[in-house]
Order: C-alpha cells, then sequence, then structure tokens
C-alpha cells in the first residue's frame, strides 16, 4: 500500500487518499474538510455524515438494497447511528434525495425518527408518502419532524430557514430521464450557521437543460463542496453543468460502484468508495 498527496489550488483543503492497488489503481478519498469546523465523512453509496459546526447531519443514509453493485453502509455504522453512538450522537436533520431502495428504506427510517424525536427528515413527498402509509409504525413519530418537499419538474426552489440551518431544494430528474420523469429526485443545498454550504445531488440527470432555468438559483450561494453521482465526471455535458454553471468550489463524485468505471480515474481523483477509512492527510 502507498500513499499519495494531491495538493490543491485555490483553498484550504484538506484529503484523506487511499491508493489500493487490485486490477488497477483507484484512488479514494475518504474524508474532506472544509475547514477545522466542518467534516464529511462517506458510509456508503450516496450516504454521508456531516459534522459542521454544532451541527452533524445524514444523506440517504438508510438504505437495503445494493443491487450487487453499490457499497451498502456498513452494519456496523448503521448500529451505531441507531444506537445514538458518537459520533453520530445529537444528529439535526436528515436528507432523502429520492425514494429509491438503494437510497432509502422507510422501515429504518420509521425506527430511527420514532427514538429520535429531535431529528428533523427533509425529503420529496414520494419518500414521506412510504413512511405515512406505515400508520401502524408511525405512533411515536411527530408531525413536525416530518418536512414533506411537494416539487414539480421546473419549479421554484424550495426553502427552509431554521435556526441552525438553511436548506434549499431543487427537483432534477433522476438519471435516464425521461424515462424515470416520474421519479421526485432532489438537489439539496444545505448552509450551516458557520457559513458552511454543501450541496448533494442525488442520482441527477446530466443534461444541462435541466440546470439552466435555475441559473439564479445556483448563483445565488456559493457551494463550498457539492456531491454529484460519478457519472457526471464521465460526459462532458456533465463535467460543463458541474464546473460551469453549479457555482461550486469542489465536486466529490459519490455514488461509485463498488468496481469503479475503468475510465473514472480519468476525468478525476476525487471520488468516495471505501467507507469510514482512518487514513488521514493534513
Amino acid at each position: 500500500m502507498s500513499w499519495v498527496i494531491i495538493c490543491l489550488s485555490g483553498g484550504a483543503y484538506s484529503h484523506d487518499v487511499y491508493e489500493q492497488h487490485q486490477s488497477k489503481k483507484q484512488f479514494v478519498i475518504d474524508k474532506h474538510k472544509i475547514d477545522n469546523q466542518t467534516i464529511i465523512t462517506y458510509l456508503g453509496n450516496e450516504a454521508l455524515f456531516i459534522e459542521s459546526g454544532n451541527e452533524k447531519i445524514l444523506f440517504d443514509p438508510f438504505f437495503s438494497h445494493d443491487f450487487g453493485i453499490y457499497q451498502q453502509v456498513p452494519e456496523h455504522l448503521i448500529t451505531a447511528i441507531m444506537q445514538n453512538k458518537p459520533p453520530f450522537n445529537d444528529i439535526s436533520a436528515i436528507f432523502i434525495s429520492h425514494a429509491h431502495r438503494d437510497h432509502f428504506d422507510a422501515d429504518m427510517m420509521i425506527k430511527y425518527l420514532a427514538t429520535n424525536t429531535n431529528v428533523s427528515l427533509f425529503a420529496a413527498k414520494q419518500a414521506i408518502k412510504h413512511i405515512e402509509q406505515r400508520t401502524n409504525q408511525t405512533a411515536n413519530i411527530e408531525a413536525k419532524q416530518l418536512h414533506s418537499i411537494d416539487l414539480t419538474l421546473n419549479s421554484n426552489p424550495w426553502t427552509y430557514n431554521g435556526k441552525y440551518l438553511t436548506v434549499d431544494a431543487v427537483r432534477i430528474p433522476h438519471a435516464g430521464w425521461p424515462a424515470r420523469a416520474d421519479v421526485e429526485n432532489l438537489v439539496f443545498r444545505v448552509t450551516f450557521n458557520n457559513g458552511k454550504t454543501i450541496m448533494h445531488m442525488g442520482d441527477a440527470d446530466p443534461d444541462i437543460q435541466h440546470y439552466i432555468p435555475y441559473k439564479s438559483h445556483w448563483s445565488k450561494t456559493r457551494v463550498n463542496v457539492n456531491f454529484p453521482p460519478y457519472w457526471f465526471f464521465m460526459s462532458a455535458q456533465g463535467r460543463d453543468i458541474l464546473f460551469n454553471v453549479l457555482n461550486a468550489d469542489k465536486h466529490i463524485g459519490i455514488h461509485v460502484p463498488k468496481t469503479p468505471p475503468k475510465r473514472l480515474d480519468e476525468y478525476t481523483k476525487d471520488y468516495f468508495l471505501i467507507p469510514k477509512s482512518k487514513h488521514v492527510i493534513k
């Protein structure tokens, strides 16, 4: 095993890079620090744990299917989250990009919310509906915990201004458009009370026509780190969206298969693959 240090210009970023030798090199970023107050930890597939200031949030943490391709959140991490064990104690909010089984499991989410009534859930209406339909399981969930986001394609952004978090969301079609036009995929942008902003794109489609109508939305807030699905790096139009439209300092790929596409490293070394690695380069 060897170590690779990547130096980036334009900001004070540090990466944990793990180089794994199998049939080819796989470069993996395991944590990305915006600064000393913000740490983003990869859990699996599109699941992220973010600590910023005094707030902790999760993206897409509970799902039940990997389809034999994607990285599951390891069971010991799921147990730690469910049991509020540090560092997963005192979570403020959970965000669900969309209701597909490799991103969202309603039963697991209900179990967590029922025993953590101070946690808010932000999710598309489709995902919230899956929860509300399970009436025999939801007695201990408080209505104030559920933030149902009902957006149509090309509708105005949804916004939430909380005490410690500012959240906005737009509905961007799921990859494979227009075949999956019915899927309510949300691109979330979250700003913490320390001023740091992250964005999570779910399974967004890399067609620039979906993003141009939101030009003023993207320009409104500079994003410190954006998390697109890996396929954005592998198409010219996807890269154009990332680097010329979305107003972000940094992009780190997620949803990478356990065996990454052979050409991915030609376009970026910045992607998550191995959950909770402890290889830190400062």
